[in-house]
């Protein structure tokens, strides 16, 4: 019995003990006078940095500029264009630039020797048909003429002369001759093979017989054979021609530079097809980079940006010229639509995040292939939701003058921040929990001065 009455009075003092090291914790860690700070954000505070019982005080929020957003990036050459040897076009005949050398769009950089005389000798013999053509048609339009005592163009149109106000002859078109309604004589579906129209000089043109009688009206009329022959062979010119500009187009040996810029000249690469002979470099630079969708909200056209160049330890003003509407392309040729868009939506970061390219114009020249950060200014001030009142327009409360002023803003998102573009000011003081407060009335803050430290401040921004 004694034993069991000693265990019930050791387990009571123990627990005596532990209350009361419980209360001796709790006065060290937890003195009493932080205890009475609680709330005291909403209370007027007194010279010994105690709550006052009576008229509440609030916390301000000083308005400083956001932080750019800072990107890394590298400086490139706005255009860089190389030119290689091919020898399929023949020999490089002579370089007709110099090693740096500022050419222009459309200068010739080199022209090729032909070796092959094939080509020059094809195009020779559609010049040949093409003077058989048209001598054919100037034949066949004068006899016209002279069955109709009227006048003709080139292509067989009836015209008209007539006299300007000015004193100048002009004409206009009577009847316009047209297209041919039967095959061409040129045309392997036609089976007169022997039709003196693309075989004989313009002699020959006028016999209509090989035609056959469907070629024509009846004998009665004999313009309307006429006239359907130089159809034929206005059709005949016209795939002529085609031929003609494809042939030229073979013939071309000359290189042309496709855009302004510095010359670099490569000698040695002259029969070299894997290194350029000519490449034009543009004078100017431009630095690009990418951001995540986290930040897409920075970019924008004209918008300011510092660029720093490590390399050089030097800073340069600069601004966004252009910059990804959609998210750079990052599927293969062979990547069907399905597996693209589950790409796509994929939303979380890392290196799944969409990327957005852009372009930076810099104010002062930069070497090419350095690498920058980019710090992109952006604009107006973010605003804690909590000073916020949202009513049918959104507010906030200025702290003037020992006032509240109630100011009408409008917010805009920037990421995940709310933000006001203007009708604030750097250094503007927001009063916090501004829910109970009516415009123009006086109210009492919390001196930061007589504050204790605490984590819950916003690294001095929060007064």
């Amino acid at each position: 019995m004694n034993i069991k009455r000693k265990l019930i009075l050791g387990i009571i003092s123990g627990l005596v003990a532990l209350i009361g090291i419980f209360f001796f914790a709790k006065n060290l860690i937890f003195p009493a006078h932080q205890d009475e700070m609680m709330g005291s954000a909403n209370m007027e505070m007194g010279p010994n940095g105690m709550a006052v019982e009576g008229e509440m005080a609030y916390n301000l929020y000083n308005l400083f500029r956001q932080d750019p957003v800072t990107v890394d990036a590298s400086v490139k050459l706005k255009t860089d264009t190389a030119y290689f040897y091919q020898a399929d076009l023949g020999q490089i005949e002579a370089l007709l630039v110099k090693d740096g050398q500022k050419v222009t769009k459309g200068t010739t950089l080199y022209n090729y020797k032909q070796a092959s005389k094939e080509n020059q000798y094809a195009l020779e013999d559609l010049y040949r048909e093409q003077t058989k053509l048209y001598n054919t048609r100037q034949a066949l339009i004068k006899q016209l003429s002279e069955y109709t005592g009227g006048e003709f163009n080139y292509q067989g149109d009836q015209i008209a002369y007539y006299w300007g106000n000015e004193g100048k002859q002009g004409y206009y078109i009577v009847e316009e001759i047209g297209k041919s309604t039967l095959p061409s004589v040129s045309d392997p579906a036609n089976t007169n093979t022997d039709s003196s129209l693309s075989q004989d000089g313009p002699e020959g043109a006028f016999d209509t017989g090989g035609m056959g009688t469907s070629a024509m009206e009846p004998a009665s009329d004999p313009t309307e054979g006429i006239k359907e022959q130089i159809r034929q062979v206005n059709d005949q010119i016209e795939e002529l021609e085609i031929k003609l500009i494809r042939q030229q187009e073979q013939q071309n040996n000359k290189v042309i530079a496709k855009t302004d810029g510095i010359a670099m000249v490569n000698p040695d690469a002259i029969d070299n097809p894997n290194v350029p002979v000519v490449r034009i470099v543009s004078e100017e630079s431009s630095v690009v980079g990418s951001v995540s969708e986290y930040d897409f909200y920075a970019l924008a056209e004209d918008r300011a940006v510092n660029i720093y160049i490590p390399a050089e330890d030097r800073t340069v003003t600069g601004k966004i010229v252009d910059y990804d509407k959609i998210p750079s392309y990052s599927g293969t040729n062979g990547q069907n639509d399905s597996t693209e868009g589950l790409s796509a939506s994929n939303t979380g970061g890392g290196s799944n995040a969409s990327q957005f390219n852009f372009v930076v114009q810099p104010d002062a020249p930069l070497q090419a292939g350095f690498s920058a950060k980019v710090n992109i200014t952006l604009p107006g001030f973010a605003v804690p939701s909590d000073a916020i009142v949202d009513e049918e327009d959104n507010y906030v409360f200025l702290y003037l003058d020992g006032k509240a002023v109630k100011t009408k803003i409008e917010l805009i998102t920037q990421g995940l921040q709310k933000v006001v573009l203007k009708g604030l000011n750097e250094g503007d003081q927001l009063i916090m929990y501004p829910y109970d407060l009516t415009d123009g009335q006086e109210v009492s803050v919390v001196d930061p001065m007589a504050m204790p430290p605490s984590e819950d401040l916003m690294d001095g921004d929060v007064q």
